[in-house]
C-alpha cells in the first residue's frame, strides 16, 4: 500500500527494515549468528542487541523523554539471555514499532546529544543505523557462501 505522507512513508520504511533485518538473521547459521568471524569481531547477536538499544533510545528521544547517558564502555555486548535467533527476531521487531510509534509530525524538533533536530533525522539515523547492521550480517552470510538477497519483496 502507498503511503499517503511522509510520516506513512517512515513508518513503513521502519517496518520493512525489521522485516529486512529479520530475515538476515533467519539465513545465517546458528553458528554464523553466534560466533566472531575472525575472532575479533563482534558476533551477529552482539551487533542486533545495539540495533536495539539503539532504537530503544531514539524512540524515548521521540517521544521527549532522555535516554540518560551512554553506559556501555566499547562495543556493545548481548547479554546471554538475548543470544537466541527468536528473542534477537522479536527485540528487533519490538524496537523498531517503538520508533515507529511515535514518528508523530516528522517536522517536530526533538532533543538530542547534539542539540535539537527535527525528527525525521532522528527516525533516519535509525534507519541508517538499522542498513549499516544489515550490510554486516549480509556480508557474513556471502562470506559463509550464501548469494542470495535477502529482502521483503
Amino acid at each position: 500500500m502507498a503511503a499517503t505522507s511522509i510520516a506513512e512513508s517512515l513508518i513503513q520504511d521502519l517496518d520493512g527494515y525489521a522485516k529486512a533485518y529479520c530475515l538476515n538473521l533467519d539465513a545465517l547459521t546458528e553458528a554464523q549468528r553466534a560466533e566472531s568471524a575472525g575472532s575479533v569481531a563482534r558476533t551477529p547477536y552482539d551487533f542486533t542487541y545495539e540495533v536495539v538499544v539503539v532504537n530503544r533510545r531514539m524512540a524515548q528521544r521521540l517521544r521527549g523523554e532522555d535516554p540518560g547517558p551512554w553506559t556501555f564502555q566499547g562495543f556493545v555486548t548481548a547479554p546471554e539471555d538475548f543470544k537466541n535467533l527468536e528473542s534477537a527476531k522479536a527485540a528487533i521487531f519490538s524496537s523498531m514499532q517503538e520508533v515507529a510509534a511515535n514518528v508523530g509530525d516528522p517536522a517536530r524538533m526533538i532533543q538530542t546529544s547534539e542539540g535539537p533536530e527535527p525528527a525525521i533525522g532522528v527516525i533516519n539515523f535509525v534507519i541508517a543505523h538499522t542498513s549499516y547492521h544489515f550490510g554486516q550480517l549480509a556480508l557474513l552470510q556471502s562470506l559463509g557462501g550464501d548469494n542470495v538477497f535477502h529482502f521483503p519483496r
